[in-house]
């Protein structure tokens, strides 16, 4: 590029574009990247709407994140065993369950919004699957595809259909036995899913709190827009501690109190007919 001014309006340089990334956020080529010294349509009215569709992304994922670091939280309490699982999960639920108001608005509706906003960049780019960039960003990407695959099934398995059970057990809420009915049950499916879930869920918040960081214009970056070796350090340290916590809870499955697997069981013959 010259620094002589362009010719014609067709000539200026100005690129503008929004990251692939289910997230929403900013990275490498994905940058937004607008030539201030050049620019012949300041007042392109694609230009602030596509940046505010990715800021919007970044903050729902960061309201979202306050849920599922609690979330994953539990998942790695299954390390410890069955009691430390349900004590923690009783707990943490009071947290960010206090009540329904609280519940859907800082779970559902920001992880709604975070859904419809990576949906909307999916079809601005024309394409489904975003696989450029380096290694962290493939796994941000890899882990928000599957997570936006499982999502829905695992809200209602986790959050709806316990509070259709009516048996004399019902407490409308899933417990560490109900984990280990359904892995019991079915464990050629659950034995991945789980571990996938956990992985990704772990995977696709730390790396995306790191670029809604920078969408928000925060500095966290290393050279180039990358996160920190620290970090990526803490990124993978976190992964593996939800990985041990969910294998905690599938190698414990066949130990879990069965009082309410009757239960599940009707619940299960009721939902799939």
């Amino acid at each position: 590029m010259t620094s002589q001014a362009p010719s014609s309006p067709a000539a200026v340089p100005v690129s503008v574009s929004v990251s692939g990334s289910d997230s929403g956020s900013v990275s490498g080529s994905d940058a937004v990247s607008v030539n201030r010294t050049e620019s012949a349509h300041p007042a392109d009215a694609s230009v602030p709407r596509l940046i505010k569709l990715g800021h919007i992304q970044a903050l729902s994922g960061a309201v979202f994140a306050l849920f599922l670091v609690l979330h994953l939280v539990t998942a790695m309490s299954g390390a410890l065993g069955i009691a430390s699982y349900d004590r923690t999960l009783i707990t943490l639920r009071s947290v960010y369950r206090p009540c329904l108001f609280v519940e859907v608005t800082m779970i559902g509706l920001s992880g709604v919004i975070h859904l419809i906003c990576a949906v909307m960049q999916m079809v601005r780019r024309r394409k489904v699957i975003a696989l450029r960039g380096p290694l962290w960003m493939k796994l941000h990407r890899l882990s928000g595809y599957f997570l936006m695959t499982v999502i829905i099934g695992h809200v209602f398995a986790t959050r709806i259909a316990p509070t259709l059970a009516t048996e004399p057990t019902a407490t409308q809420a899933a417990d560490f036995a109900f984990l280990a009915f359904a892995t019991l049950a079915v464990p050629a499916f659950f034995w991945p899913y789980y571990l996938l879930l956990g992985i990704c869920g772990a995977l696709h918040l730390s790396i995306g709190l790191h670029l809604g960081s920078r969408m928000l214009g925060l500095r966290t970056q290393g050279s180039g827009g990358a996160p920190t070796r620290l970090r990526l350090a803490l990124t993978f340290g976190v992964t593996m501690l939800v990985a041990i916590g969910v294998l905690g809870i599938l190698l414990r499955a066949s130990d879990a109190p069965r009082d309410r697997f009757p239960e599940y069981q009707a619940l299960t013959k009721r939902l799939l007919g």
